[in-house]
This record gives C-alpha cells, sequence and structure tokens, in this order.
C-alpha cells in the first residue's frame, strides 16, 4: 500500500481523496495503482514500500507514458518505475575477515 500525505506547502488543508479525508496530520494509505494515479501532484507526498513491486509491475503500459511528464525522464520498463519509486535494497555488509596468523609468526 502506498501512503499519500499532503506537503508542508500544500495549498488546501484538508484533501477528500479516495472516499477519505486527508489533511496535515493524517495520511491515508491506497493501492499502489490508485497512487499513480495522482502522482506528480505538487501538493501531495507519495511514498511506495517494497511490498507494492508485484502492483507496479503489473500497471498497464500506457501509464508508463503518463508518468513519463510527472518523472521529467521517460520511464519505458516497469524495472525503471519500480527503481524510481521503491527505495533501494539494503545489502548486508560482510564482516572483514579476520587475518590468519601465519606459521612463521611466534
Amino acid at each position: 500500500m502506498a501512503t499519500i500525505k499532503l506537503t508542508k506547502g500544500a495549498r488546501s488543508k484538508t484533501l477528500f481523496m479516495f472516499g477519505e479525508v486527508l489533511n496535515r496530520d493524517a495520511s491515508i494509505e491506497v493501492e499502489a495503482i490508485d497512487a499513480l494515479r495522482v502522482y506528480g501532484d505538487s501538493n501531495l507526498d507519495i511514498t511506495f514500500a517494497e511490498s507494492d513491486r508485484k502492483d507496479l509491475k503489473q500497471i498497464d503500459p500506457k501509464m508508463l507514458t503518463r508518468l513519463t511528464k510527472a518523472f521529467g525522464r521517460e520511464i519505458t520498463t516497469h524495472d525503471e518505475l519500480c527503481k524510481q519509486l521503491l527505495p533501494a535494497k539494503t545489502r548486508a555488509k560482510k564482516a572483514p575477515a579476520k587475518p590468519k596468523k601465519s606459521a612463521l609468526e611466534k
């Protein structure tokens, strides 16, 4: 589920959206496809979670063309869309291996 909240510089204090009232103190959670429909609105802050990846990969390719304007660059594949919207995956760092003692040392 994507999270939508009003930005601090939003022109209105409340907004009726997707059957819920959105104000500056609260956010709403909507399906990823619904959040994409309003993506690019300067009054809204939209955050996607890793759990939205499956839904983002299933959107209509025609919507990718519309999102090109919202991103300011061309989005042609679902993978590009996921890379742009989803947080980067964290990679676990391996602890450096302890140096082995040499047989020559005492």
